[in-house]
Order: structure tokens, then C-alpha cells, then sequence
């Protein structure tokens, strides 16, 4: 009996916690503060025209926030998040730094049941936060939601936005495996991009948008983006993993000996450059290969670029499964976070080409106007061999 009305005791508490636990969380969130959330408006989903107040991590006293106000051609806006301190329950004002010590921009923020009205103070917040002067901080920011967007789409739910963007700019995770598919999508597109101009990311972007789109029609729309981005993005990890075997993984020795042979030698190519001063100048691109083993190249390479900047590298390059010699860097470091450089020499039908299949070539020898990607060689510029001496 006594084991009984334990258990049974028991049993009855459960229902009580469970209670007390739901009525925390409820009056946890019924006491966010109510300046908390997302406030303002854009005339569409391109977000270049309208305003845009975030606010956040609202204490008793004070609240993190951001602001930017847009027109073409220009805006205002804080260039990270800061704080304003509440006054009041329906004010509050925030300081935020200039030029000086003695310049600042104060922001005064009064808020009504359904809008914030900030009033910008001071020639700082013109000066040092606006691109021009017929910009200004001070508007009436609508309020949009209580709850804080989120993912690339975040400025465009402050517009008219369709049902499947809102379910991204509300769903954290949804709009973080969003950014993961764009990300890879932009390097391993699924379908071919229709405008050779148009670089990868663009391409992905265009091809998120006609996701969205199909999924306005869903009944659950952020299950239908759910599912396709989780869809894609295996399929895109399969091609990334491919991609890098074809790379690192090594080919035949005897293809790798031919055409070493084949682009063996030196090249020189020379073109009109300039800089940023209006000086105009010639600009000689040169490049060495040499045959080493039975499967690998030696290189040094010197590539010239507008307004003095270059790329240098040199090293051996092993012949690798997707025909090309590939150059592999160490990173300098056991715990660095850049890509580490793998520089592809493709031998080709007219000469060679570049190719920087992680980026880190670039960023670890070239300056900022240049890169290897797009670089190439012809066998019309090697220069001829000298006959051996008699």
C-alpha cells in the first residue's frame, strides 16, 4: 500500500511540474520586453528603399539594437549593433560615437503601441552614419514582429514578402540550412548556369528565388524548403566530394609524362596595364614549367594585374585525376581557418590554364586585384627553345 500511494503520489506531482514548467515559459515570454523585435518597412523585397530597426537582449534598462535607413543611392545606419538606454516605458535614447570624443550622434527613440519614432540629434549622425546628408535616421519605424529575422532574406520580410520567405526570416534553423545550400550551390550548381557572366553565387541566388517561389504554393512551406534544401545539399556534397578527390587523388604516370612534355618550356606575355593614378605602362605575365619524375612539373609563375598587384608561386605540382598538375600548399598554421591553396596547371589543346579550386592560392599569393582563376597561357607565347651548342 505504502509503495502504492508513493507511486501514486508520484504520478499526481507530474501533471504539476509539467504545469509550472509551461507557465514559466509563458510568462518568460509574455515578459519580453516590448521593445524587442522588428520595426520598420522597405517598399519591396530588394530592401533599397525604407528603414529597418532591430532590436534585442532587452534588459530592465537597456537593449541592443541596429538601424539603417535606405534610398537608391545611398543610406544611414550603424555599422554593428549598439545599445540605447530605456527611459521610460515609452523612451529611451541611445549615444552613439563620431569622429570625436566631442562628436557623437544621439539617437532619441520614443515607441508607441505599434511603432518606434527615432529623432536623430546632431550633425554626427549625417556626418559619420550617412552616406549624404539628405539621409537621415529619423523616421517612424512600423513594428513588423516580435520576432527577430533572421538568413539572407531578413531585410526582405520587412517588405511584402511571400509565405516561403517569412518562414526563413522566422525559422533560425530553416534560414541557416538556407545559407549552407546557397553556399554550396554557388560552387556545385545543380543545374548550368544560363548566363556565362554571371558568377556562381548570383547563379544560386536566382535559383533560390524559383525555390521560393514554389514553395509559396505549399501547404507548409517551410516544410517544402526544408525538404528540398536538405535534398540538394546531399546531392551537392556528393559532387564536392568528387570534385576534390579528382584533385587531390593522383593519375596515371604515363598521361602525367606526356603532357608534361607537352607544355614543358617558357612563357611570356606581354600587355598594356595601368594604375589609379592615370599612368599607363607594359606588364610581362611569365611563367616556367619543367618536367620533374614521371608525374610532376616544377613551376614558377609571376602574374601582373592592374594598379601594381600581382600573383608569385612556385613549387612542384603532382599530375592529378582530373588532368591537370596540382600545386599543394601547408598551411602555415595547425590551427588556421583559410583554405588551404591547391593551384591547378590544366594542360589544354592551345596551352595551360589556372585553376584556385579552394581560393587559397589567391589569398596567400596574389594582392587584392589579382587572382588565378581565368589565367592561362598559350603555346604561341613559349618562347622558343635555343638549339643546343655544338
Amino acid at each position: 500500500m505504502r509503495t502504492r500511494t508513493l507511486e501514486g503520489a508520484h504520478v499526481r506531482v507530474q501533471p504539476l511540474t509539467l504545469a509550472l514548467i509551461l507557465f514559466a515559459t509563458t510568462l518568460a515570454h509574455a515578459q519580453q520586453s516590448p521593445w524587442q523585435g522588428e520595426w520598420g518597412a522597405f517598399t519591396d523585397t530588394s530592401a533599397a528603399n525604407g528603414q529597418r530597426l532591430t532590436i534585442s537582449d532587452c534588459t530592465a534598462t537597456t537593449c541592443t539594437f541596429s538601424v539603417s535607413a535606405r534610398v537608391p543611392g545611398g543610406n544611414c545606419g550603424t555599422a554593428s549593433k549598439a545599445t540605447f538606454t530605456i527611459a521610460s516605458p515609452t523612451e529611451a535614447t541611445a549615444n552613439l560615437p563620431g569622429e570625436s570624443a566631442t562628436q557623437t550622434c544621439k539617437l532619441q527613440l520614443h515607441r508607441d503601441p505599434k511603432s518606434i519614432t527615432v529623432t536623430a540629434v546632431g550633425k554626427t549622425c549625417t556626418s559619420y552614419y550617412c552616406t549624404s546628408p539628405a539621409i537621415t535616421l529619423s523616421h517612424t519605424y512600423p513594428q513588423r514582429s516580435t520576432t527577430l529575422y533572421t538568413g539572407p532574406h531578413a531585410d526582405a520580410c520587412l517588405s511584402n514578402a511571400s509565405p516561403a520567405t517569412v518562414a526563413t526570416c522566422t525559422d533560425a534553423a530553416l534560414a541557416k540550412l538556407e545559407q549552407q545550400w546557397q553556399d554550396l550551390y554557388a560552387d556545385f550548381p545543380l543545374t548550368p548556369n544560363p548566363n556565362p557572366n554571371e558568377n556562381g553565387y548570383s547563379h544560386a541566388v536566382a535559383v533560390d528565388a524559383a525555390i521560393l517561389k514554389h514553395c509559396d504554393t505549399a501547404s507548409n512551406p517551410s516544410t517544402c524548403l526544408h525538404d528540398r534544401f536538405t535534398a540538394d545539399i546531399a546531392l551537392m556534397n556528393t559532387r564536392q566530394t568528387d570534385h576534390i578527390a579528382a584533385y587531390t587523388e593522383r593519375g596515371d604516370p604515363a598521361t602525367a609524362a606526356t603532357l608534361a612534355q607537352k607544355i614543358a618550356g617558357k612563357y611570356r606575355h606581354t600587355f598594356a596595364n595601368g594604375d589609379v593614378q592615370g599612368d599607363h605602362y607594359r606588364s610581362t605575365d611569365t611563367l616556367t614549367l619543367t618536367p620533374v619524375g614521371s608525374a610532376s612539373i616544377h613551376f614558377d609563375a609571376h602574374l601582373e594585374f592592374y594598379n601594381g598587384h600581382t600573383c608569385d608561386l612556385s613549387g612542384g605540382a603532382l599530375y592529378r585525376k582530373n588532368g591537370s598538375f596540382v600545386y599543394d600548399d601547408k598551411p602555415t598554421t595547425s590551427d588556421s581557418t583559410d583554405p588551404v591553396c591547391h593551384l591547378g596547371i590544366k594542360p589544354t589543346s592551345t596551352g595551360i590554364t589556372f585553376e584556385d579550386y579552394t581560393g587559397g592560392c589567391k589569398m596567400t599569393s596574389c594582392g587584392e586585384r589579382g587572382g588565378w582563376n581565368g589565367a592561362s597561357f598559350t603555346f604561341a607565347q613559349r618562347i622558343p627553345a635555343k638549339p643546343p651548342t655544338k
